[in-house]
């Protein structure tokens, strides 16, 4: 008679849990520099994602959209937003 062994091995894994929450903060126009470079900051919370979807004319209105992602990280006393796009 063949006898068999069996090893059960207990694993725990941790499980994370999150919610998507989506607010407009800000909503804003502009124009860019010479150089075609256009500059928006703002202050945002600590540890929070956004999204930024812009829009871009030229000058003919012709468009082009994208949109961009940012998330605040920790160990800033203002943490800051800031996005350089070139046209």
């Amino acid at each position: 008679m063949k006898s068999s062994s069996y090893s059960i091995n207990k694993t725990t894994y941790k499980t994370y849990s999150y919610a998507t929450h989506e607010d407009t903060v800000d909503h804003f126009t502009g124009t860019t520099n010479e150089k075609g470079v256009f500059a928006y900051e703002r202050t945002v919370e600590p540890e929070t994602s956004y999204r930024v979807k812009y829009k871009f004319y030229d000058a003919r209105g012709r468009y082009d959209i994208g949109t961009a992602y940012f998330y605040s990280l920790l160990g800033f006393n203002t943490p800051q937003l800031c996005c350089d796009i070139e046209a």
